[in-house]
This record gives C-alpha cells, structure tokens and sequence, in this order.
C-alpha cells in the first residue's frame, strides 16, 4: 500500500472536545498536536481552566517548533492551589 492513498483528496477540519475528571485530557490534546505537527498541520489548543497559571506545556510547544497554538482561558484551578475564585 502507498502512503498517498492515505492522504485525503480534500483537506478537512477537524475539531476534537476532551472532557472528564482526573488526569489525561492535557496529555491527549498535546499527542493529537504532535501527530498533526509530523502531518504539516497547523492545530490549536484551547484549554478552558488553566487561565495565565505557567504550565509546562507552553514551554513543550515552543520547542517542537510547529503551527501549534495554545490558547488558555478561565480562572484557572477554581478553589485549590490557592486559587481565591470558587
């Protein structure tokens, strides 16, 4: 099998929502960017609790050098870490 018949004919979008407790939805959200980065695909992040608190992930992206954009919003970790928002 060739690998261009892999490739779609028309590009498409793709929007994927990762939702739940615990752990594991930053993990999976930054794998799906890294196999988009090795497709050439420009891909965006939008996390909706970590607000301006720093995070390691920021630095992570920057390095892999690829169209990956992280957009964080909210209050950041409401109620624990210190966090004063309830």
């Amino acid at each position: 099998m060739e690998i261009t018949r892999l490739i779609p004919k028309v590009p498409k979008g793709l929007i994927v929502v990762i939702t739940g407790n615990g752990k594991g939805k930053t993990t999976t959200a930054l794998g799906i960017a890294v196999r988009a980065c090795g497709h050439n695909l420009r891909t965006s992040i939008i996390q909706f609790m970590k607000g301006d608190i720093y995070a390691g992930e920021w630095d992570g992206i920057k390095k892999m050098n690829c169209q990956v954009e992280l957009i964080s919003t909210g209050k950041g970790f409401c109620g624990i870490r210190g966090n004063p928002y309830p």
